[in-house]
């Protein structure tokens, strides 16, 4: 485990189904923040916004037998893999989504999302898995050796 992100609270992880015979393919939902979901006390939780996005994500996930992982990010910030050097904000993300690879090696799709973001109730009732054979369909390369990540920005 990447020390960076040693401290790691997973709020909805479902088991696989035992009952097939190949292995369910599934996704995860990556979520990374200074602040921990769980220490939101129940009085305030309708006024964090940043909560309902962890809440709703996890929710998702569950439904549709992905996972979902938050990942908090320490107070000191990011340090790079050389112990020495500070990382700004956005690289956080970037370590948020190689410590989820290493700790779901099985996952056919990883999804990044801020936690001030959500899934639109457009696409609610599609799999992570889903969604990203939905984007690999219409990118040409896509999730191939050549094409393995799409991004977005804002």
């Amino acid at each position: 485990m990447r020390p960076l992100l040693r401290q790691l609270l997973l709020l909805a992880l479902t088991t696989p189904s035992t009952t097939q015979q190949q292995p369910q393919r599934y996704g995860v939902y990556v979520q990374s923040d200074s602040r921990a979901p769980s220490e939101v006390a129940p009085a305030k939780r309708n006024e964090s916004w940043w909560w309902a996005s962890a809440a709703l994500t996890a929710r998702q996930a569950a439904r549709h037998g992905d996972r979902y992982v938050h990942y908090r990010v320490p107070p000191t910030g990011c340090v790079a893999a050389d112990g020495l050097t500070e990382l700004t904000a956005p690289w956080c993300k970037v370590l948020a989504m190689l410590q989820a690879m290493d700790d779901f090696p099985g996952a056919a799709v990883f999804l990044y999302l801020d936690s001030d973001a959500a899934v639109s109730p457009a696409y609610a009732n599609r799999s992570l898995v889903a969604l990203g054979d939905f984007v690999a369909a219409r990118t040409p390369g896509f999730g191939d050796e050549s094409r393995p990540v799409a991004l977005s920005r804002d």
